[in-house]
């Protein structure tokens, strides 16, 4: 959803590792993380979109 709502935000975004995760049942605990990558260039505007629900 996150990465979604950074898309929706013009940030282009990514999960490494995304379809290992569909295959795994997408379980955060699989891993103990989900990791998102943005561009450099995005970075800031990332870490100041608000998180949570409105």
């Amino acid at each position: 959803m996150f990465v979604s709502r950074l898309r929706a935000s013009g940030i282009s975004a990514f999960l490494p590792g995304e379809h290992l995760m569909q295959a795994m049942g997408l379980n955060g605990n699989t891993f103990g993380y989900i990791r998102v990558q943005v561009s450099l260039k995005d970075y800031e505007a990332a870490r100041e979109l608000p998180v949570g629900s409105r």
